[in-house]
């Protein structure tokens, strides 16, 4: 069949439109759409030559059958859309040499062949499909290299920066001071004459947004169509003064805060019916809960801002209106992915508008993205500006002892600060609304005071936190009573099992995860000897902890059936339940809590119960779709302290440390500057609880290799990274100021990228990384 035939043959149409939405979603890059139609000449010119009429091996053309001519265009097909894709691919994340990969191999072959005087080029021609699928091994395995030594790894992340839209150049940090100035001089209804930048034409909007201390209506906004940005800014500020004023603000603008917008370049959303149809297969087969979607590669939340225009109408939703309102806060763990985060965002630009609801946007309008250069004034009385992304500041430099050593403190003092009077936390706030949650979980308060005594333990090492020490430790012990409140006998036990027993409507509970927290915080308590102040060192320890502490690490071992398998609650493993998945993170606690125990008083049933989970764990990660456990890699950690000559406790951590730090950027590579620390999220975007709590566990696998002497610089470079995310999404004075009462979660880490969320357990996890971090920085300093 010569190429005019083939591209006529109705199959080789169809298999030409399974390329559409490639070239589609590359359209706004011209480099992948050329190199894209170069790959499709190339692969033409490859079937026909390595498996059609024009096969150097014969000397007249070979007739063939349908099926021969259907199995050499399912070869090209192959082999034009897996390329084509690899093109999108390298391409989207600004790489160039290894392209070469995917003509190498036909190339390297064809030369081959042709030294050999083709003779096994017909052996090559009866097995069109082995072919293709033997190069496209080949540049795998060649691509494979470059992503050990850094390239990006092959994931779906790369249709973010291939379909993104460019932000403008940022200003500079005096036209950026200028612009405000500007703002606030129009507020004041006299403003300056711009210069610098201010001077030049904006070809998009400018947005300006004023905020104030209040729980309603505390931001406005106004905008100005394409322009002198100078005049844009004045016209921007007017429409945002006469929306404050029509909502009821006072004629003082001296203190509202300022963020200044200027959109960049946009591009018009299209391919409804391939979104469709991806969209209704994917639900015929998964159902309701089909997470994927092409629409999320659009939506960066918090990055990627959206226009819906429909005539004379329009509404803007700009990139960081998610955050600034808490769409996403707290995670709905039915509704937590990406293209849930769009709908959400989509829902709200049609409500701002007036739209009518329609799929996948109101029929008739027109829906367009775009990104922005953001920056603000968080500080009235300063004229010092901030630049912005995803409504956060980015984290300025590398990580140093110093900074983290602060970022320790102001996470500890506002865990401090949770501590009431009574012993209970303040489980939770949202800062976007100013308010401290209803709910509450008593598993993590007893988690949250052993987070509370691990900085107190800091405070006896580390000069800056010494003078807070006493504070800690006293908040910790008024925390410690509402756990003491809480102990009792385990129904139908005797009275030497102990348990933290939560009264429910249907009965009191006792869960494992309880149990074992409560045992950790009860042996992190500092010694009394070790507190200066008499009367707080009398209030550490009870007459009887010893046999609350050994109550409890029976309850725990009563806990663990035959198998080594931790059941969820007492109610089980009384009932003697046979488990078939066990819960997450109940067994690593108990794990470490009994070894922990174990250390503090030789107890022996202790060690060989933590002993037999530990094996059982180790053997449960290798089932498919497992999730290596953090607590279970940290009591990994000290199983290997107390038992050095087995070695399988060091070997299943190094294991599970290397699964874990194979999904952090680095060494996955970030399609978003802020990602850089954080641990990839399939269909997610990336959140802090992960980075602390995987911090806790990296630090115990350090631990092991520094007290073996094994290579430790991934898992100190892990730590690290992971603690420069933490501290990037702490709160500060500078991230905090869109806020009703922007000082009430200073310190705080907050629970995601997208998740304004603070809660007392994020943070306690955080502290532990963020000392694990500290070690493996001193180390690395050492060296």
């Amino acid at each position: 069949m010569t190429p005019d035939r083939a591209l006529r043959h109705p199959a080789t149409l169809i298999g030409l439109a399974l390329l559409l939405p490639v070239l589609g979603a590359s359209r706004l890059r011209p480099d992948i759409v050329l190199l894209v139609l170069a790959w499709l000449a190339f692969c033409r010119i490859w079937t026909e030559r390595w498996f059609g009429a024009g096969r150097p091996d014969l000397d007249e053309p070979e007739p063939a059958s349908r099926l021969r001519t259907l199995h050499v265009h399912l070869a090209g097909w192959l082999a034009m859309l897996a390329g084509a894709v690899a093109v999108g691919f390298i391409r989207a994340w600004g790489m160039w040499l290894p392209l070469l990969f995917l003509v190498g191999p036909v190339l390297i072959a064809d030369a081959t062949s042709g030294k050999l005087e083709f003779r096994f080029h017909r052996h090559f021609a009866r097995l069109p499909l082995l072919s293709v699928l033997l190069c496209a091994l080949i540049t795998f395995g060649g691509y494979g290299g470059w992503v050990e030594r850094g390239a990006p790894a092959m994931n779906d992340d790369f249709l973010y920066p291939l379909r993104a839209n460019p932000s403008p150049a940022p200003l500079s940090a005096a036209d950026q001071q200028s612009s405000v100035a500007m703002v606030r001089g129009a507020l004041s209804g006299s403003p300056a004459a711009p210069t610098g930048a201010l001077t030049m034409r904006h070809n998009q909007r400018t947005w300006v947004t004023l905020f104030r201390s209040a729980k309603k209506k505390r931001w406005v906004r106004g905008h100005a169509e394409a322009g002198v940005l100078g005049e844009q800014l004045v016209t921007a500020t007017a429409a945002a003064k006469r929306e404050a004023r029509d909502a009821g603000w006072s004629t003082d603008f001296s203190q509202v805060r300022i963020q200044i917008d200027r959109e960049g370049p946009s591009q018009t959303m299209r391919a409804r019916w391939f979104r469709a149809l991806v969209a209704r297969i994917g639900v015929a087969i998964a159902g309701d809960g089909f997470a994927w979607r092409f629409e999320q590669y659009d939506d960066e939340a918090g990055v990627d801002g959206f226009r819906l225009t429909d005539g004379d109408r329009d509404a803007t939703v700009l990139p960081a209106d998610p955050l600034l309102d808490g769409w996403f806060s707290p995670r709905n763990l039915k509704a937590r992915f990406r293209v849930h985060n769009w709908q959400r965002t989509l829902s709200a630009l049609v409500s701002r508008g007036g739209f009518a609801r329609g799929e996948p946007w109101p029929s008739g309008a027109t829906l367009s993205n775009f990104r922005t250069d953001s920056f603000a004034q968080p500080d009235p009385s300063s004229p010092r500006t901030v630049q912005l992304f995803r409504g956060n500041t980015l984290f300025e430099g590398e990580l140093d002892e110093d900074r983290l050593l602060i970022g320790i403190a102001e996470a500890g003092e506002w865990l401090l600060g949770t501590v009431q009077a009574d012993g209970k936390f303040d489980y939770e706030y949202f800062p976007t609304r100013d308010d401290h949650g209803r709910g509450y979980n008593e598993v993590r308060h007893a988690g949250s005071v052993y987070g509370l005594f691990h900085v107190a333990h800091m405070g006896a090492v580390e000069p800056s936190l010494a003078g807070r020490r006493g504070a800690y430790i006293d908040a910790g012990v008024r925390a410690l009573d509402r756990v003491y409140s809480m102990l009792g006998t385990p129904p139908g036990a005797s009275d030497d099992f102990v348990a933290f027993i939560e009264t429910r409507r249907k009965g009191p509970r006792v869960d494992t995860g309880a149990q074992a927290l409560t045992l950790l915080s009860f042996l992190e308590r500092p010694k009394a000897e070790s507190v200066a102040d008499p009367a707080l060192a009398a209030r550490l320890w009870r007459q009887g902890d010893d046999a609350l502490m050994a109550g409890l690490a029976r309850t725990l071992i009563a806990l663990v059936d035959d198998r080594g398998w931790v059941h969820r609650r007492w109610s089980e493993a009384r009932a003697g339940k046979v488990m078939e998945r066990q819960p997450l993170y109940y067994p690593g606690e108990l794990m470490l809590a009994l070894a922990l125990y174990h250390r503090a008083t030789g107890d022996a049933d202790a060690l060989d119960a933590a002993k037999r989970v530990g094996r059982a764990q180790i053997t449960y990660h290798y089932r498919p779709w497992e999730i290596p456990d953090h607590w279970v890699m940290q009591a990994l950690d000290v199983l290997d302290e107390l038992d050095p000559d087995t070695t399988a406790w060091r070997d299943a951590a190094y294991e599970m440390g290397r699964e874990y730090v194979s999904e952090q950027f680095p060494p996955q590579v970030p399609h978003a500057p802020d990602y850089r620390g954080a641990y990839r999220r399939d269909l997610e975007i990336a959140r802090t609880t992960r980075a602390a709590s995987r911090g806790e566990a990296i630090g115990g696998v350090a631990r092991i290799a520094w007290r073996r002497g094994d290579p430790a610089e991934v898992w100190e470079r892990s730590l690290i990274e992971g603690a420069r995310h933490l501290l990037e999404q702490q709160y500060s004075p500078d991230n905090s100021f869109t806020f009703p009462e922007p000082t009430e979660g200073l310190g705080a880490i907050r629970m995601g990228l997208i998740d304004n969320h603070c809660r007392i357990d994020n943070n306690q996890h955080g502290v532990v990384a963020l000392d694990a971090a500290l070690h493996a920085m001193r180390r690395r300093e050492a060296r």
